[in-house]
């Protein structure tokens, strides 16, 4: 079964439970983790913390709560990779990063 919601992990983000297992079970050697909030970013910075033997990026996207240049501001802060102002831009993103 490769369902994964919040409703499998004793701890929701920005505990990298969920991420750090998905990861595994795909086998990858890069995550890129996309979200609009602050604890989006968080769980790819708390991964990168506790496991190095992938990379892990957190890329905030300015279309929930998070808007303008305070919302990337904040994004910044939380240690994202990237912020972005909208989903769209994440395929080019990914295709430089690759």
């Amino acid at each position: 079964n490769n369902t994964c919601t919040r409703d499998n992990w004793d701890h929701g983000k920005p505990q990298p439970d969920a991420l750090r297992t998905r990861a595994g079970r795909f086998d990858a050697a890069r995550v890129v983790f996309v979200g609009d909030t602050l604890d989006d970013v968080r769980t790819a910075v708390n991964a990168a913390g506790e496991d190095d033997s992938r990379e892990y990026e957190g890329v905030g996207v300015l279309t929930g709560g998070l808007t303008g240049d305070e919302g990337r501001a904040a994004f910044e802060d939380a240690g994202a990779t990237a912020v972005r102002d909208s989903v769209n831009e994440l395929p080019a993103y990914l295709r430089r990063r690759a």
